[in-house]
């Protein structure tokens, strides 16, 4: 039997493909139903580089929703510097909020997997952050 050659990657773009193949298998089989086996599987790496970058399934759920929040956050950031008074500033950060969470199904669908209490104290830390920068 031939031993397939392990391939070396940077740990951003391993991990990107980790938390990909999680995100995939999130959506198309449930969080529930998902295994870090078919997770490790998907992402064509072994178990151990798995828990290299992630505690657990619970972990990279929560990484998968930084990764595609972060864009939002950034979002509200430039509507929070932007000109204009403290109300237009927040109702900018707000509308940015809305669309972000609407142009993102599967952020919503991934939010529902992390509970909502999880969802809920994220967005409020996150808004709370931008807010007082």
């Amino acid at each position: 039997m031939k031993k397939k050659k392990r391939v070396r990657k940077e740990p951003e773009v391993r991990r990107a493909e980790i938390m990909d193949a999680a995100s995939r298998l999130f959506l198309t089989k449930g969080y529930q139903a998902t295994t870090v086996d078919d997770i490790v599987a998907e992402a064509g790496v072994g178990k151990g580089t798995f828990y290299l970058y992630f505690e657990s399934k619970p972990q990279v759920l929560v990484a998968v929703i930084e990764r595609i929040q972060e864009g939002i956050w950034e979002e509200m950031r430039e509507a929070a510097d932007s000109a204009g008074d403290s109300r237009t500033r927040l109702y900018k950060c707000l509308v940015k909020l809305m669309e972000g969470y609407r142009e993102n199904e599967e952020l919503i669908e991934l939010l529902q997997m992390a509970g909502p209490q999880t969802a809920q104290e994220r967005m409020a830390l996150q808004s709370e952050k931008i807010l007082s920068e």
